[in-house]
């Protein structure tokens, strides 16, 4: 259990900053569906898929480790 709570900081920091990358450009990622969030001037790339993805795979790597 505490191994999945350890991979939701590199899953959402992986999309937040790939998808901030691709997303800047205005892209959508194809299968990666980048959603663009606004606030006031700040703007955020976000995708659930890149986010679930690498949760799971730093999810495996944490429980391998231990």
């Amino acid at each position: 259990m505490f191994a999945f709570v350890k991979a939701l900081i590199p899953g959402a920091l992986l999309s937040w900053i790939v998808s901030s990358i691709i997303g800047r450009t205005g892209s959508t990622g194809g299968l990666l569906h980048i959603q663009r969030f606004e606030f006031h001037q700040w703007q955020m790339g976000w995708s659930w898929s890149l986010f679930l993805v690498g949760t799971f795979l730093a999810f495996a790597l944490f429980l391998m480790t231990e």
